[in-house]
């Protein structure tokens, strides 16, 4: 299906955020599932942290992207650039081996629109694609991020958090953190900061009509970086309860 053919009408106008970091590999997929949405987003935005492959020409080959550059390096500062660069009323935030199934666009209005008072940002479930074995897919996405990831940050949090493979956020919600979101991601973990800072505006959804595939490398990743999560996740909390307290005081 072409991409000017698809189905234009929502309440909602939604752009698409891809964080890129040489990403020529996965890319090209990425932007061809959105092409296949039944229901097109307004704008797709790829921000390109500075690749040092052919992450950029790849992206600039669709006609429909617009790329831009982000020379701090970091998944914060590339999130935050394509949030302020988005010209809709909701921003989905997916990563460059993100692949949406073709409904998601249509989901993210139906769990979104006319609901942006109420409702912060939503997140939804992931499946592995890639994995050789099919019966797996959506087992070890079960294991890894609807138990492990969803479940253990909500009783960390004690409300939802946000996954960056699938997130869509209202502008609103953003225009409100943006500027008090913390930029070290090596320090906090970002999903996890970004939902603690839009939970005092509204509610943090998870809801499975946004279920993306994700890559099995997230899996393959260095022992070192899984200890780094495990650490990163009570430090984040603790973080912010700190900076949360002083926002009591003063209301």
């Amino acid at each position: 299906m072409l991409y000017s053919n698809l189905m234009t009408y929502r309440k909602a106008s939604l752009t698409i955020v891809v964080i890129a970091y040489n990403e020529e590999k996965y890319i090209g997929n990425c932007l061809e599932a959105i092409a296949a949405q039944t229901v097109a987003p307004d704008e797709v935005i790829v921000v390109d942290n500075n690749s040092k492959d052919r992450t950029g020409k790849i992206a600039k080959s669709f006609s429909f992207v617009r790329v831009v550059n982000e020379l701090e390096q970091g998944i914060a500062p590339a999130r935050n650039r394509g949030f302020n660069e988005a010209s809709s009323k909701l921003i989905a935030r997916i990563d460059s081996d993100t692949q949406l199934p073709p409904g998601w666009v249509a989901a993210a209005h139906e769990v979104l629109d006319g609901r942006a008072e109420t409702i912060t940002a939503a997140s939804g479930p992931a499946y592995v694609y890639d994995l050789p074995i099919k019966a797996t897919r959506k087992l070890v996405g079960d294991l890894v991020i609807n138990l492990a990831y969803f479940k253990l940050s909500r009783l960390m949090l004690g409300h939802q958090t946000l996954f960056g493979s699938s997130t869509v956020i209202t502008k609103l919600a953003w225009e409100k953190v943006k500027n008090e979101v913390c930029n070290d991601s090596h320090e906090v973990h970002e999903d996890m900061d970004l939902a603690l800072h839009i939970a005092r505006f509204g509610d943090v959804l998870y809801d499975a009509r946004l279920s993306v595939g994700i890559a099995k490398r997230s899996l393959d990743e260095p022992v070192r970086k899984t200890l780094w999560r495990i650490r990163i996740w009570p430090h984040t909390v603790t973080r912010h309860r700190k900076l949360f307290a002083k926002y009591t005081s003063v209301s």
